[in-house]
């Protein structure tokens, strides 16, 4: 699954998220965190795209209980 990639964050855009979110976090955290969030992103912009196929059918566990 290819995943579009937005424009990078900055370190000062993710501190104001986490501030928006209530979070206390220090420079390490913020720097462990933030690769992490920009993944995030990506993921959920692909969810958003207007060219995703949601056509194809959905999986389906059909277990057998004979």
């Amino acid at each position: 699954m290819s995943t579009s990639q937005p424009e990078p964050m900055t370190m000062e855009q993710f501190r104001i998220v986490v501030q928006r979110a209530g979070l206390e976090l220090d420079q390490s955290e913020l720097d462990h965190l933030l690769p992490m969030y920009q993944q995030l992103l990506g993921q959920l912009d692909a969810l958003h795209d207007p060219s995703l196929q949601l056509d194809l059918p959905a999986e389906i566990f059909d277990p057998d209980w004979n």
